[in-house]
């Protein structure tokens, strides 16, 4: 503040200036900053503008700066996250696929249809045809197999062994009873089908048995969802010598080796690939002799649970939880009767 002397030299004259309200123009555009705001939203907001434009305070830099980083943080937990659970999918889905190559498998194969649910219809046997040609076609393929590699391969009883240049082969003829065979199209023409069972086993796994025995121990169970009664039985080929029903797959030809000429080199098949010995077989039949075929009923769902058992007296062993293969099957079974 500044003293003035003359009081008077601060009137002013000039009418225009003097506050009046009928002289205010309140419609014009308010322009005043205009650029300043265009300026705030139209640049880029960089680090320099954080940390470096006035009109930031410091308390807005450490703001946007916390928010920023924070945003960096969760974006790379989620990234991380996001490509470790990718990695484990696709880790899973390799092993599975690995897995599924070995060990127990079915025909018909149920894990190759959308559902896995076994439909059989007892009384139109042309219904199960695509069942019957899934069986006949791998039998051909295994009986082809076993034909070009014969100098290799010997029919071997159950008490036999390989020797020095021969491996055990399986005879179909002889361990399948008619009842599964392909005259009978395999029992489904006559309403009692047939499932084969392969237990595929190129790992060198071998059951760890406190004796030698001549079967692996196999066994299925089927389950009525809605009763405990027995509806169905099941028979082995071949099958164990004990009296509990058990199914058993050569020991003689587990594992599947490979095939070896005398110089010890590898054969090679028209494929391509190595030739390995060909896998045990099992075939399970199963019999509806509590079911009268006149019903005009459906029964089921059955559950079907067939798996490599490590605790039947007598064939006992103890590393079944280190083969790296499949040792059990399951699905749904559904007899049809129209």
């Amino acid at each position: 503040y500044e003293c003035v002397s003359n009081p008077d030299s601060l009137a002013i004259n000039d009418e225009t200036r003097v506050y009046n309200t009928e002289q205010i123009d309140d419609t014009a555009l308010i322009t005043t900053h205009n650029d300043n705001f265009d300026h705030i939203f139209v640049d880029n907001i960089t680090w320099q503008n954080i940390f470096e434009d006035i009109r930031y305070s410091q308390l807005q830099q450490r703001f946007c700066t916390g928010i920023i980083t924070s945003m960096i943080c969760i974006m790379l937990i989620l990234s991380v996250s996001l490509f470790s659970g990718f990695g484990k999918v696709i880790f899973d889905v390799i092993t599975y696929q690995e897995k599924s190559r070995h060990g127990l498998m079915m025909i018909p194969n149920m894990q190759k249809r959308s559902l896995n649910v076994f439909y059989f219809n007892l009384r139109n046997g042309t219904a199960n045809a695509e069942y019957v040609k899934e069986i006949d076609d791998y039998l051909e393929k295994y009986v082809k197999e076993r034909e070009m590699m014969r100098k290799f391969l010997k029919i071997c009883t159950m008490e036999e062994r390989r020797d020095k240049n021969h491996w055990c082969a399986f005879d179909i003829k002889r361990q399948f009873h008619s009842d599964c065979s392909k005259t009978t199209n395999y029992g489904y023409d006559s309403g009692n089908p047939c499932m084969l069972f392969i237990f595929n086993n190129r790992l060198g796994w071998k059951p760890n048995m406190k004796n030698e025995m001549d079967y692996l121990p196999f066994f299925c169970l089927m389950q009525y969802q809605y009763s405990s009664n027995i509806y169905t039985n099941i028979t082995y080929y071949p099958s164990l010598p004990t009296r509990i029903r058990n199914g058993g797959f050569q020991m003689n030809l587990i594992p599947n080796e490979k095939i070896l000429d005398d110089n010890g080199n590898e054969i090679i098949g028209e494929d391509g690939n190595i030739l390995y010995t060909l896998p045990p077989l099992v075939m399970a039949k199963l019999t509806f002799g509590n079911v009268k075929r006149d019903e005009n009923v459906n029964l089921g769902p059955f559950t079907m649970d067939c798996r490599i058992k490590d605790n039947v007296a007598g064939y006992q062993f103890d590393n079944i939880d280190s083969f790296n293969g499949q040792t059990v099957v399951t699905f749904d079974f559904v007899p049809q009767f129209s």
